[in-house]
């Protein structure tokens, strides 16, 4: 027994992502929330169908185990798993077989969304005999009808963590931290204690033993946890079992022998936890412009095997819940991505169709325009910005970044047709727009600059591409480094200018200046290089 626990504490030495509110976006946070909504959305899954799959799905999974994990004591346990498995016996195969447990949890740190897809039954038996153990044991409580508040309790953990997290965890005092597996514990102090490395030889410079107390009060419904010693496979460890995506605060870090972590179950009903999910929600949607759906499957997998996954929640989702739209807008994006336009239009189309949110509703048809464009068919592009941008237009909390959005795709459009005084109405819209937004983001600033730049020049106005080109690199050199390959081009876009006006000494002042950048910043061999040594050359051939 001592050999198992001990083995698990050096299994979950990764098992830990510290939430910082200071950082908006960073990969510690960015895992903080990937498990909440991997969890999120697994939880709201039909179950209801899970009989009509679970031989399928369990032969999928042996299949997946059997190639992972093949040597003849492996393969004895997967057969085993296969004649014997029943539902109500997931947690003591989850705490008898060491191999089980640990495929289980690696595949949840290493957010393996095609694994995790096919040990769904498994997680959700897992789940549901903890939430039934916890139910039982608060009905219990209930029935004793006493009116006194249960006193807190503390469970224990020893651990292997790398001291970089150990000091990370040291400097976010009141902070939260959430786990990515399932993660066990016990009531029993001295329990823990005792699983402490018999030499300190076994630990690098790097690695170093921590015991974990957490506090747990058990008046408050947090149902992310069960009392498993009486279903077990080794009862005397008096074990608590957590679902990944449990949620602590950091109380205390101190050390004596060894380090000593006080941690606190938290609700993610919480009013601090609740406002970092809604923040983070707002910065998916506003900065990134995606549904938090996609985020997910993106930050895991980079679309591989996303098909897979968004069919399985298409299937296993009440057919009212939002997350079916974000789906079929997903499917939509693979397809684009794939250069499989007119099956992307279909899905989008399908995802605006179902859903009733008039905001979702417009970044369908964005999307639905983006696929036209990118089939050369700008007249049905051009419609589907449009409406878009008057769905944008009619919302109460009008969103002035996807407007403007809307207006820059419009502007290339007309561009592109060459209707060029259309496409400065447009571009002079995204300019006064992106004056209203309360960050007047100077990235957006300067883009809406060029394109006012670049449209002039197309309509041979040099003096008025000139005034935007400008503009654009007075707050370029303000806001970008001086090395920065944006400013690059920006030099490069006015020296073409002035070629264009026969300027030729002047373009090669730009020019030379974009090379300068560009020298530092690309191979010599890259196609950046290479063509700003073309226009220098024609430069020079236009002075002779």
């Amino acid at each position: 027994m001592e050999q198992i626990l001990y083995q698990r504490g050096a299994e979950e030495q990764l098992s830990l992502n510290i939430y910082n509110q200071q950082e908006e976006s960073s990969d510690l946070n960015d895992r903080f929330i990937w498990m909440y909504v991997f969890m999120n959305i697994f939880f709201r899954m039909n179950h209801s169908l899970y009989s009509s799959t679970i031989a399928d799905e369990k032969r999928a999974l042996l299949e997946k185990l059997c190639e992972m994990y093949n040597d003849i004591e492996s393969l004895r346990v997967w057969n085993h798993f296969d004649s014997k498995y029943s539902r109500d016996q997931a947690i003591q195969w989850y705490t008898n077989e060491g191999l089980f447990y640990t495929a289980l949890n690696r595949t949840l740190r290493c957010r393996n969304l095609k694994l995790l897809t096919v040990f769904r039954f498994f997680i959700f038996d897992l789940y549901e005999q903890l939430m039934q153990t916890y139910d039982s044991q608060k009905n219990k409580r209930k029935h004793e009808k006493s009116d006194q508040l249960l006193p807190i309790y503390s469970v224990y953990r020893r651990q292997i963590l790398p001291l970089g997290q150990i000091q990370r965890m040291k400097h976010s005092i009141g902070s939260f931290a959430s786990i990515n597996s399932f993660f066990s514990t016990t009531r029993d102090r001295h329990i823990a204690e005792r699983f402490r490395s018999k030499s300190s030889d076994e630990f690098t410079i790097n690695l170093r033993s921590v015991l974990f107390k957490i506090d747990i009060d058990p008046n408050l419904n947090i149902r992310q946890y069960g009392d498993i010693q009486d279903i077990s496979a080794y009862r005397d460890e008096k074990e608590l079992l957590f679902i990944p995506g449990t949620i602590f605060q950091i109380k205390n870090v101190s050390k004596a022998n060894d380090y000593f972590i006080e941690l606190k179950l938290c609700s993610e009903n919480d009013k601090e936890i609740h406002d970092i999910i809604s923040k983070w929600k707002q910065y998916i949607e506003s900065k990134l412009n995606q549904s938090y759906l996609y985020w997910f499957v993106e930050e895991t997998d980079k679309l591989n095997h996303a098909e897979q996954y968004y069919r399985l929640v298409l299937k296993y989702l009440p057919k009212n819940d939002p997350f079916i739209s974000y789906s079929y807008h997903g499917l939509g994006n693979i397809y684009k991505k794939n250069g499989k336009y007119a099956e992307a239009i279909t899905y989008y189309t399908e995802a605006r169709q179902i859903s009733n949110d008039r905001r979702w509703q417009a970044k369908c048809y964005n999307s639905i325009a983006d696929a036209y464009l990118s089939m050369d068919n700008e007249k049905l592009a051009l419609h589907n910005y449009k409406v878009a941008k008057s769905m944008y237009e009619c919302e109460t909390n009008q969103s002035y970044r996807n407007i403007a959005d809307c207006c820059s795709n419009i502007g290339r459009i007309y561009q592109k047709i060459k209707n060029y005084n259309k496409a400065l109405t447009s571009f002079q819209e995204v300019l006064s727009l992106n004056e209203k937004i309360a960050s007047k983001d100077s990235l957006h600033m300067i883009t809406s600059l060029m394109n006012l730049a670049k449209t002039y020049c197309l309509k041979r106005d040099y003096e008025e591409a000139r005034n935007y080109l400008n503009r654009a690199l007075q707050m370029s050199q303000k806001h970008l480094k001086q090395n920065d390959p944006e400013l690059g081009s920006m030099y490069k876009d006015i020296g073409n200018i002035y070629q264009e006006d026969k300027q030729f000494h002047l373009a090669l002042s730009f020019y030379h200046k974009a090379a300068e950048i560009y020298y530092y910043t690309y191979p010599r061999t890259d196609q950046h290089n290479v063509d700003i040594q073309k226009c220098i050359r024609y430069s020079n051939y236009k002075l002779k």
